[in-house]
C-alpha cells in the first residue's frame, strides 16, 4: 500500500510530466534520453541486477528474513536504488571511492531517520503542499551552492531545509511513540533492514560491473592503438594478470599504449612493467627539497577542497604531469570552467597551473571569485605564509603578473577568445620553481 507521501509524489510527478511534455523540445530531449537508456548493454546490466536481487530475496526468504510484506521497499529499491548505484559505476574514478561512497550513503544513521520520517505521513493535502516546497528549496540550494555571492542565501536555505526535515523527523518519532504498539512490530523491523540488506547484497555485483566497465574501456583503447588482434588479445590478458583489480594502473597503461603503440609482445610487456615500476616508485619517493619543487602526489591534492584533485602523476610523450577534470564554476550557459594541473620530472613537480575558461561574460565576476579562492588555497598550501601573502596581493591587484619571489615565479596571463565569443577569455596562472 502506498502512503500519502508516495501518492503526493506520484500526483506531482504526473503533473510535471504533463507540463514538460507540452513543449516539443522537451519531448525530443526525453525521447533521446530514453533511447540512450535503452542501450542494449545498459538494459542487459539492469536486468542482470534485477535477477541478482531476486536471487538475494529468494535466499533471504528461505532463511526467514524476507516475506511478501516487504515487497514495496524491495521493489522501490530495485527500481530506484539499483539504477542509482549502477550510475555511480560510470562516474567513480576508482573502486575505493566507489565502495566508500556506496557504503557511506547506504549504511549511515540517516537510514533510521528517513525510515521514521516516511513511516508516518501527514494527510494528503499537507503532503501535496510539502513536496513542491521541499523540491523548490532543494533546487535553490543546489543553484546557490557554488556561488560565493549567494553565501547568505545558502545559509538561509540550509536552515529552512533543516527545519523542514527536523519537523518531519520529530513528527515521525512523535507518531511512533504515540502508536508504539503499531510501530514496534516484526513487519516494521523487516521494512527497516530490507534496504540496507539489499544494498549489502548489491555491493559485490556493483564491484564486478565496475571492473567490467574499466576493462572494457581499456580494451576499446587497445583496439585503436594495437591493430594486430592476436597481439591485442595477448596485451589484454597480460594486463589482466598484472593489474587484476588495480584499475588505476590499468588506466595509466591505457595512456601508455596510446603514446607507445606497441608492435610486439616485448613492447607490451615493457609498457606494463613501466607502469608497475612507476607505481612502486611513487610509494618510495624521497622528500622534495623546497627549493626544487613539490612532491607530485601532494601537489596533486592541493586543491582537493575545491574539487580540483588531479589524477595520477604519469609520463606521456616525455613529460610528467597530472591534471584535474574540468570543473564548472558557473551555471549560466555557456558555463565557465576551471582546471588544475601539475608538471615536472619523475620525482619532482616544479610547475603548478591553474586555468580559468570564461565563456559567459555575464558570469565573469562569479568565475573570477572562484578562481581567486582556488588560487589563494593553492598559495596557502604551496608556500610559506610570507610568500603566499605576497602572491595573494599580486592576484588581487592585477589579472596580469610576472613576478619572482625567493624561489618561485608567478605568471598570470589573460588571453581573449577569438571568433564566435570575443568577450570570453582564458585566465592562466603558473607557479614555477
Amino acid at each position: 500500500m502506498l502512503n500519502n507521501r508516495e501518492w503526493a509524489l506520484i500526483i506531482w510527478s504526473l503533473i510535471a510530466l504533463a507540463v514538460v511534455l507540452r513543449n516539443r523540445g522537451v519531448r525530443e530531449a526525453v525521447k533521446a534520453l530514453f533511447e540512450a537508456l535503452l542501450n542494449r548493454r545498459l538494459v542487459f546490466v539492469f536486468l542482470l541486477s534485477l535477477a541478482y536481487i531476486a536471487v538475494g530475496l529468494g535466499l533471504w526468504s528461505l532463511a526467514g528474513l524476507y516475506n511478501s510484506a516487504q515487497i514495496k521497499p524491495a521493489l522501490l529499491w530495485a527500481l530506484i536504488g539499483a539504477p542509482t548505484a549502477l550510475a555511480r559505476v560510470g562516474t567513480a574514478e576508482s573502486h575505493p571511492l566507489l565502495l566508500k561512497s556506496w557504503v557511506a550513503d547506504t549504511f549511515k544513521i540517516a537510514v533510521l531517520i528517513e525510515f521514521v520520517a516516511h513511516f508516518y505521513t501527514f494527510p494528503i493535502a499537507v503532503e501535496l503542499v510539502l513536496i513542491p516546497i521541499s523540491f523548490l528549496l532543494a533546487m535553490l540550494l543546489a543553484y546557490s551552492s557554488d556561488k560565493p555571492e549567494y553565501a547568505k542565501v545558502k545559509r538561509v536555505l540550509n536552515g529552512a531545509l533543516v527545519a523542514l526535515g527536523g519537523s518531519l523527523i520529530l513528527y515521525g518519532f512523535y507518531s511512533a511513540l504515540r502508536q508504539f504498539s503499531t510501530f514496534a512490530t516484526a513487519t516494521t523491523l523487516s521494512d527497516f533492514y530490507t534496504t540496507p540488506l539489499l544494498a549489502f547484497w548489491m555491493t559485490p555485483f556493483l564491484y564486478i560491473v565496475f571492473l567490467y566497465a574499466r576493462y572494457g574501456s581499456a580494451h576499446s583503447v587497445a583496439r585503436i592503438y594495437i591493430t594486430d588482434r592476436k597481439l591485442r588479445d595477448f596485451a589484454f590478458a597480460y594486463a589482466m594478470i598484472a593489474f587484476h583489480v588495480r584499475t588505476d594502473l590499468l588506466r595509466r597503461w591505457s595512456q601508455k599504449i596510446a603514446a607507445m603503440s606497441p608492435r610486439t609482445r616485448d613492447d607490451v610487456k615493457a609498457s606494463i612493467k613501466r607502469v608497475l615500476k612507476t607505481d612502486q616508485k611513487s610509494y618510495h619517493r624521497k622528500p622534495v627539497l623546497p627549493n626544487l619543487g613539490w612532491d607530485p602526489n601532494e601537489a596533486g591534492g592541493f586543491l582537493s577542497s575545491v574539487d580540483l584533485t588531479t589524477n595520477d602523476y604519469h609520463e606521456s610523450f616525455g613529460d610528467w604531469f597530472s591534471e584535474s577534470p574540468m570543473r564548472s564554476v558557473t551555471h549560466a550557459w555557456p558555463q565557465d570552467y576551471m582546471k588544475y594541473s601539475v608538471n615536472g620530472s619523475a620525482d619532482i613537480a616544479d610547475r603548478l597551473h591553474l586555468k580559468l575558461f570564461v565563456n559567459s561574460p555575464a558570469e565573469e565576476t562569479t568565475a573570477l571569485t572562484a578562481f581567486r579562492a582556488a588560487a589563494k588555497r593553492l598559495f596557502e598550501l604551496a608556500f610559506t605564509a610570507k610568500d603566499h601573502e605576497a602572491l595573494q596581493e599580486c592576484l588581487d591587484l592585477s589579472q596580469h603578473a610576472d613576478i619572482e619571489l625567493d624561489l618561485t615565479r608567478l605568471t598570470i596571463e589573460r588571453t581573449p577568445h577569438l571568433g564566435a565569443n570575443p568577450q570570453g577569455f582564458d585566465l592562466y596562472l603558473q607557479l614555477r620553481r
